[in-house]
């Protein structure tokens, strides 16, 4: 049984990460439920309830629904399957037990690193049309070591389209950091990274003209200019 500081633990996370929105007042009571279910199987209640908010969030996850050693062997898997759901900010940050308040700051390469195509709309190299660019390109010569922007965990690091070899972290629930065009991906998805470490190469995969690391940085799902949080 919950204890009535774990539910009112609940009760006030749930709004502080707003996921009460709409909800009927027997949510509360269903996701208590499905936390004890989970405790009942070894698991803290922190994870109980994490697994819990997958639960109830997605139908989608029940395969997951795992006790903590397969939930660790399903890391990969997992944090895949979570990029795709609504939840998946709040979730992620409690699955894998990050606490991260670090926004990106930090130069993926050099700061005096000359900067080839700023945020914003711009004339595409490619296509000579007008398009909106979503990030910052760093002209550098191939090998250049990239570092992370800022402590996180990687989302994503594998060939992407138009983007070539693509490293994504996730910073907190809300800001994440794309790396793309690399030459080489040094990290895996689910590996935990700190800022400054290296997570690939300067490279020219994908839709290039030349070596250079495109960056972005996104909000709550949406760009932003990188610019205006390189601190570093």
């Amino acid at each position: 049984m919950l204890t009535n500081n774990q539910i009112l633990y609940i009760s006030n996370d749930l709004k502080s990460k707003e996921l009460s929105a709409g909800f009927r007042p027997e949510a509360l009571d269903h996701i208590c439920c499905m936390v004890e279910r989970h405790l009942i199987t070894g698991l803290q209640f922190r994870e109980a309830y994490a697994l819990a908010l997958l639960d109830f969030g997605d139908q989608g996850f029940t395969e997951l629904k795992q006790t903590s050693p397969i939930i660790q062997q399903k890391r990969k898997t997992m944090i895949q399957q979570l990029l795709t759901s609504s939840l998946a900010a709040s979730i992620f940050c409690y699955v894998f037990n990050v606490s991260i308040t670090d926004r990106p700051s930090m130069h993926p390469i050099a700061p005096e690193t000359v900067i080839t195509s700023s945020f914003g709309l711009r004339v595409d190299p490619i296509s000579k049309t007008k398009k909106p660019h979503h990030g910052i390109d760093f002209k550098s010569p191939s090998g250049t070591p990239i570092k992370a922007s800022g402590d996180g965990v990687i989302l994503f690091a594998e060939p992407d389209g138009f983007y070539g070899n693509k490293v994504i972290i996730q910073h907190d629930k809300e800001y994440q950091s794309i790396y793309a065009h690399l030459g080489k991906i040094m990290v895996e998805t689910g590996q935990t990274i700190k800022k400054g470490e290296i997570i690939g190469t300067v490279g020219n995969t994908g839709r290039t003209t030349a070596p250079h690391l495109h960056f972005e940085i996104t909000q709550n799902g949406k760009h932003v200019d990188p610019a205006a949080y390189l601190l570093e």
